[in-house]
């Protein structure tokens, strides 16, 4: 789940009420002023940093909190034979909830025998 995705519907303005018309897509009431401080800076955080030190902190308030338990993790897996060079894991920064692995496909290259 991205971590937008997931800090929205998290967020306290998110719980269904009768104000709301129980349109809310915070099903399980979970409600954190920590948290809903957290998903107000990465709605608005313009720097990659940034968005990575917001999103490390969420992360530490979804571990110690436990809101929402996942029942699976979804692998992205990039097969890579012998002799292609040229993938780069795309690590490090924050991302919209999938990860591109192939994003410098124009450089990769195949070398036969290696």
């Amino acid at each position: 789940m991205a971590i937008l995705s997931v800090s929205r519907r998290l967020a306290t303005s998110g719980i269904p009420t009768a104000e709301n018309h129980w349109s809310g897509s915070n099903r399980g009431a979970y409600s954190d002023p920590t948290w809903d401080e957290l998903d107000h800076r990465i709605l608005g955080a313009l720097h990659e940093q940034e968005r990575v030190d917001v999103e490390r902190e969420l992360l530490r308030v979804f571990s110690a909190d436990l809101p929402l338990l996942p029942l699976y993790f979804r692998f992205d897996l990039v097969p890579v034979g012998g002799g292609i060079r040229g993938p780069v894991a795309n690590t490090g920064t924050a991302h919209r909830g999938f990860i591109l692995h192939t994003w410098n496909i124009a450089d990769w290259d195949v070398q036969p025998g290696s």
